[in-house]
Parts: C-alpha cells; sequence; structure tokens
C-alpha cells in the first residue's frame, strides 16, 4: 500500500519539475524575443521613415505635374470603330489626309460605322459627340477617296470654330467682375 503514495508522490514531483523547467524555458523565451523587440521596432521605424519620405516625394512630384500641365488631357485622338472593310478604308483614308488644325485642343473625331445591308454601309464622324459629317458608302474606292476628302474638310472647320468660339469666351472683354 505505501508503494502507491510513493508512486503518486514521484509523479507530482516529477510534473512539478516539468512544469518548473517549462517555465524557464518560458522565461529564457520571453527574454531573448524582448532583446530583440528594440532591433525589430528600429527596423519598423526605419522603414516607416522611408515610406513617408517617398509618400513626400511622390506628393510633390504630382504637384509639379500640375503646375507644368493643368489640363492633362490626351488631345486629337482619332477613333475607329468600323466594322467592315468599307469603313476601315474609310478609315485610312480619312487618317491619311487629317492635319491637326494649329492650338486645337480639348477634342477627339470618332469614325463610326452601321452596316447597311443591301446599301453599303452608313458611315458617321463625330467630333466629341457632335455629328459632323453622315453619308451612306458604296464599295468604291473613288467615292471613297472623296468621302473622306469632304468629312476631313469638315471635321477640320468644325474644330476650328469650336476652338475659336471657346477663345472669344474667354477674352478678357467677355469675362466679368463676378458682381451682379
Amino acid at each position: 500500500m505505501h508503494a502507491k503514495p510513493t508512486i503518486r508522490l514521484r509523479l507530482v514531483i516529477l510534473a512539478t519539475g516539468l512544469l518548473l523547467a517549462l517555465l524557464a524555458l518560458t522565461g529564457c523565451l520571453v527574454v531573448a524575443v524582448s532583446q530583440s523587440l528594440p532591433l525589430r521596432t528600429d527596423s519598423l521605424v526605419r522603414q516607416n521613415d522611408l515610406l513617408q519620405r517617398a509618400v513626400r516625394a511622390i506628393k510633390e512630384q504630382s504637384e509639379a505635374n500640375e503646375l507644368r500641365d493643368p489640363t492633362m488631357e490626351i488631345d486629337g485622338l482619332i477613333i475607329s470603330e468600323t466594322l467592315t472593310k468599307i469603313g476601315v478604308d474609310f478609315y485610312e483614308l480619312f487618317y491619311q489626309r487629317w492635319s491637326s488644325p494649329p492650338a486645337a485642343s480639348g477634342y477627339e473625331v470618332r469614325i463610326e460605322e452601321l452596316p447597311a445591308p443591301g446599301f453599303g454601309t452608313l458611315v458617321v464622324v463625330k467630333v466629341n459627340e457632335t455629328t459632323v459629317f453622315q453619308r451612306v458608302l458604296q464599295p468604291r474606292y473613288d467615292q471613297l477617296e472623296a468621302s473622306a476628302e469632304l468629312a476631313v474638310a469638315l471635321t477640320q472647320r468644325h474644330v476650328n470654330d469650336q476652338q475659336r468660339l471657346t477663345q472669344q469666351l474667354y477674352e478678357e472683354d467677355q469675362q466679368g467682375t463676378g458682381i451682379y
């Protein structure tokens, strides 16, 4: 009978010893981590400082870019929305003959095509969503050339008129003081 209590006592002593050893190892681990913590926080502080400098540099660069060109627009795009060979040929002829009017800005030219079975194809030229040319085209090259030349002339005249109107609106005699 005495053997059982001594075995229990020995198991309790062994478990207590293991628990103390585990606590000691945990303490050593905590000390090791706490000693390396300043190194990690220093690294984080340095990374944060670098990040803040990078953000400042990007802000300064974007402000400098805004000062250089406040409009930041792409002007004078000629966009093709053609579907058939007739439309592609018209677009290529238009593009070959096109030259942007001097000092023109704030516009895009869009060439759209709507196939019309039996009649050819309907080609529409728009400047900033305003239709300036519209014609049903047949697959005859001479007709495509003449239509492209006419479309270029009408488009250039429309862009020039819009530019002139915009300049007139912003002339000094058209600007008010804001006082009614």
